[in-house]
């Protein structure tokens, strides 16, 4: 549970010098197939919506409970990127641009990460302080 009592189920977060991100992580024996707005799965030659919820608005909502925790706990203005993790690399089609980024291998991963700038509110101490409110109940 979190802040007004919204229940989350992030799969991953990391703190350092890039600021935070959030992370969905999906490890299903099915394909997703993404359009800019819609989400669906492959079953054989079919495609279907999304039976649960579109991995793209979970990790938004998961994103949007950490910064409401910062900002309830005074720390202001720290946007969480985010990010949906396929395990399986074939799994993942999409169609148009995504509003969040769809990360399908180890080095696309490192590359997200790596090409976003420094933010220098998050030194060492800093970190350990947004961990600290995070972890708190």
């Amino acid at each position: 549970t979190a802040g007004n009592e919204n229940i989350f189920d992030i799969d991953a977060i990391v703190i350092g010098p890039k600021g935070i991100f959030v992370f969905e992580v999906k490890n299903l024996s099915y394909d997703f197939f993404f359009t800019s707005h819609d989400c669906a799965v492959v079953v054989g030659e079919q495609i279907r919506p999304c039976s649960q919820k579109d991995p793209r608005i979970q990790v938004a909502q998961n994103a949007e409970i950490v910064e409401k925790k910062l900002k309830t706990s005074g720390l202001n203005g720290i946007k969480a990127k985010r990010a949906v993790v396929f395990a399986r690399p074939e799994s993942i089609r999409f169609l148009g641009s995504t509003t969040v980024f769809l990360v399908d291998n180890k080095e696309t991963l490192k590359k997200y990460i790596l090409e976003q700038y420094d933010d220098p509110r998050f030194t060492p101490e800093f970190c350990e302080k947004v961990k600290k409110v995070i972890l708190s109940q």
